[in-house]
């Protein structure tokens, strides 16, 4: 079998069972599940050796596409044993910080949240600069924030994604996945103007004084779909940009949203915050669209994956 999933470098695919494992581009990281059965005896089978906190893989043929730690067990009586385990990932969403950051560049930011809690990072090249305190919160949230700061005020987007035990952030183009178009089945997309914004509003100052220090509006939007305005706070310090946020956010929300899923034969690159390229007639889900989130299961040896799209 191409994939091979361990504990504490003891292969399990004799007889693990329900193996998945899925990430969401919300969240920082990827989760990863199993079965083991149950023999209170040890007679047949080994009796449980796997515990709370031992590291886990999942490779493919040599490549890691998973490493982390078990989370929790589920014991049910005699039932089969299950397992949750996360990516290193964890350390991030469950752990918070007071920091201060004076005019770093983001992707320096980035490297120091992640050096702090001992994790291996790439982080591709932000200049932004991050005047900012953050008080009591979680570092995933923190990262967040910087790379929400950074894509509005460079225009470019960027998307995170653990890669075996290096904390990875790319810009969001960089990666395209190929799939099986032939095994594409239960295709569904859907349109909406729910989320759409066509007029941006950036206010200045604190909560004596306000100030608008920016406004952009498509006219020809709002005369098809009526006025939908977002309004967003600026901090005085970064003034100077606030028309630049303001464009940059005309140009990511005023759009039809479109989603979609589809179901198919698994790829084990296809991980949130990447793109694929789709040609499905029927339902209109024709060119690129990005992961939102991606369910992997794998099962008598196949291996299949049911993917949740946004339009690119």
């Amino acid at each position: 079998m191409d994939y091979i999933l361990s504990v504490e470098g003891y292969e399990l695919n004799h007889i693990a069972a329900n193996l998945s494992w899925s990430s969401n581009s919300d969240t920082l990281g990827q989760s990863l599940n199993f079965e083991m059965p149950f023999d209170e005896t040890g007679a047949l089978l080994p009796q449980a050796f796997i515990k709370v906190g031992d590291k886990v893989s999942l490779r493919y043929k040599s490549q890691v596409i998973f490493f982390g730690i078990v989370e929790g067990e589920d014991i049910n009586g005699r039932s089969p044993r299950k397992y949750t385990c996360f990516d290193l990932a964890f350390y991030l969403n469950k752990s918070s910080v007071t920091i201060q950051f004076n005019g770093k560049a983001a992707s320096e930011c980035l490297s120091e949240l992640c050096s702090r809690f001992n994790i291996k990072a790439n982080i591709t090249s932000i200049p932004i600069k991050i005047k900012k305190i953050y008080k009591a919160q979680a570092v995933s949230e923190i990262i967040k924030d910087i790379l929400l700061i950074s894509e509005q005020q460079s225009g470019n987007k960027y998307r995170f994604e653990m890669r075996g035990d290096t904390f990875t952030v790319f810009v969001w183009r960089d990666l395209k996945v190929n799939v099986a178009m032939d095994s594409l089945h239960n295709p569904q997309r859907s349109l909406s103007i729910g989320e759409m914004k066509n007029s941006i509003e950036i206010v200045s100052g604190d909560e004596k004084k306000t100030k608008v220090a920016a406004t952009v509006r498509d006219t020809s939007s709002v005369s098809k779909y009526g006025l939908l305005q977002h309004s967003e706070s600026i901090d005085d310090k970064e003034k100077s940009k606030a028309q630049q946020v303001a464009n940059n956010l005309l140009k990511e929300m005023n759009k039809i949203q479109q989603s979609g899923s589809i179901s198919l034969l698994g790829n084990h690159e296809a991980v949130a915050g990447r793109i694929i390229t789709l040609n499905e007639p029927v339902t209109g889900l024709i060119g690129d669209y990005y992961i939102k989130d991606a369910q992997h299961s794998i099962s008598n040896g196949i291996h299949l994956m049911t993917l949740g799209l946004e339009v690119v």
